[in-house]
């Protein structure tokens, strides 16, 4: 799914706990996007005003304020990204007078939105989106606005695994919906294809070996184990996993409080790369990577079955 973070960051003065005045070198909207495009892998683009906002805090705020209460659309430099292209966008502001920074209304008033994902982050002193999702949702109507995140501004330093956690899951419970391991009928090269396709994935972006199973109504019909991989141990794990729940591994690792049943079954694997080999909708199987980290398990699994899907 074709995806870029897009965000308005302001560096320079802000105000920190206690009412203190800090300097930023980066915003911390642009930090947090950077953790985001950091664990996706896609284009990180910044909203950029013509205008210059003081770099007196206190007199920025005056100037937002100003283009808030005349709902201005103040110009904003030329995007340097498809957005057209794109089917989900994360987009990341601060709170500016309770809403979006007005620059980001004249974004999205440029482009059509329809049939797009839309999955907002926001930076704030305490006061989160306040009424920026509602703000969005008239903008943007037809769009389809996804869970957002909003964090402290001087927390985001220390929020990075939060963040990434949660941008990666919105992203891959979105891809899952796209059904890609959902087959009319069982073919034994689709396994075949699977397998291929794996290997040459993991080798061209992580220069890696990976274990690699294809069950299908509990049997083996593709499985691939070499040099210092040779246990099947994981690939057991992440099997039973699929079988037990009927979802993808990585779902019951960012939902463990509905999977409560294979919580401390250590014969089960609470981790990416293990996705349910659907026939028409229905189990049949599992398709299993093992070998990376396990968000990039799941990662070659789904980038392998749209591989073989678009074939």
């Amino acid at each position: 799914m074709k995806t870029a973070v897009v965000f308005l960051s302001m560096k320079g003065e802000t105000i920190a706990p206690g009412m203190k005045i800090v300097n930023l070198e980066k915003g911390y909207t642009n930090i947090m996007a950077e953790y985001i495009q950091e664990v996706l892998h896609n284009d990180l683009v910044e909203i950029v005003p013509e205008r210059i906002y003081s770099t007196d805090h206190f007199q920025m705020i005056n100037e937002a304020k100003e283009e808030f209460e005349n709902n201005e659309r103040p110009a904003i430099q030329p995007i340097n990204a498809d957005i057209d292209a794109c089917e989900m966008i994360f987009l990341g502001f601060p709170n500016w007078w309770a809403t979006m920074p007005m620059p980001v209304f004249t974004f999205l008033e440029q482009y059509d939105w329809t049939g797009k994902k839309i999955v907002p982050f926001v930076t704030s002193g305490g006061s989160g989106f306040a009424h920026a999702i509602e703000d969005l949702k008239k903008t943007c109507p037809e769009a389809e606005i996804l869970e957002g995140l909003a964090v402290l501004g001087h927390e985001v330093e220390n929020e990075k695994k939060k963040i990434q956690d949660w941008a990666w899951r919105v992203y891959q419970e979105e891809e899952m919906k796209k059904n890609l391991n959902d087959f009319d009928s069982f073919k034994n090269e689709d396994a075949l294809n699977f397998g291929l396709k794996v290997c040459e994935i993991a080798e061209r972006e992580y220069k890696r070996q990976v274990r690699i199973r294809v069950v299908y109504d509990d049997v083996i019909v593709f499985q691939y184990l070499t040099g210092d991989l040779v246990g099947g141990e994981w690939l057991d794990k992440k099997e039973k996993t699929v079988k037990k729940t009927g979802k993808s591994s990585i779902c019951t690792y960012y939902h463990p409080e509905e999977f409560k049943e294979i919580q401390g079954d250590n014969s089960c694997a609470m981790f990416g790369g293990g996705v349910p080999y659907l026939i028409n909708g229905e189990n049949h199987g599992a398709f299993i990577v093992s070998g990376l980290r396990h968000r990039e398990d799941h990662d070659l699994v789904m980038k392998a079955l749209e591989s073989i899907k678009k074939n």
